[in-house]
């Protein structure tokens, strides 16, 4: 209930994109992937800056050091470029929804985001 309240308002912001999940999909709801759109990558640093300088960790899906980084995976590397899962990646960020939070903590995190997209688009 909390993971769609917050697509819900993360949507809402401007160069925030969040897809619905499949109906057939069971989710977690301990983390929140946004693709930050008509963002340079240094404005999406700029954010994620933002956001760590505010005490709430983001991780970039496009960074070298993310596991999730589809160029680190050594078991099944692309046999090809892929410039379109390349740029969506590198403009994704990653945010942890500690399951014990309460709803509060996920309003600050919501303000954290938000002051942190107004930061970087100044």
């Amino acid at each position: 209930e909390r993971y769609y309240k917050l697509v819900a308002r993360f949507n809402k912001l401007p160069h925030v994109y969040i897809p619905d999940q499949y109906p057939e999909v069971t989710i977690v709801g301990d983390s929140i992937q946004l693709t930050l759109q008509d963002m340079s990558p240094a404005q999406i640093e700029k954010m994620m800056d933002a956001c760590r300088a505010r005490n709430l960790p983001v991780e970039l899906f496009g960074d070298p050091s993310n596991a999730r980084y589809f160029k680190n995976w050594k078991f099944a590397p692309a046999d090809c470029a892929l410039p379109q899962t390349e740029a969506l990646i590198k403009s994704t960020i990653d945010i942890r929804m500690p399951l014990m939070w309460e709803d509060s903590d996920f309003e600050d995190m919501y303000n954290v985001v938000k002051e942190s997209l107004t930061e970087a688009m100044a």
